[in-house]
């Protein structure tokens, strides 16, 4: 399935070899299934419906297009949030947890960490 959806062609028949080109496949994943070990380079579309709580497995899900031999010359990716949902505060808890991330993997000119992780990073990373 997958070597069809990314050569854009379909089997015509179950009787027939013969594959021709359908336009606006569609190829359904969760988020789970998708980041990993697919290279769905015909894609030109991700629509994220089921955000992660780790924003990494998101991105890899998300990056599955991102390979080399990608078909398309531009690729969206729209991510649907419901408000006041679960959903919502999943994406806020990505955010904290990116902005952490980036806090801590900064760094200054002379290589040293720009910021030091506090007793409230390590509460909040770890609920305490």
């Amino acid at each position: 399935m997958i070597k069809s959806f990314n050569n854009g062609s379909t089997k015509v028949s179950k009787d027939t070899s013969t594959e021709v080109l359908q336009r606006g496949s569609v190829c359904l994943g969760s988020m789970k299934a998708g980041g990993v070990g697919l290279n769905l380079v015909a894609a030109s579309s991700v629509f994220v419906v089921d955000p992660w709580w780790n924003v990494a497995i998101e991105d890899q899900c998300v990056n599955r297009i991102h390979r080399i031999g990608q078909k398309a010359k531009v690729v969206r990716v729209r991510k649907f949030v419901v408000t006041d949902s679960v959903e919502e505060k999943i994406v806020s808890l990505q955010r904290k947890k990116k902005g952490i991330a980036n806090e801590i993997l900064s760094e200054k000119g002379d290589g040293q960490l720009a910021t030091k992780p506090t007793l409230e990073d390590f509460k909040l990373i770890f609920g305490r």
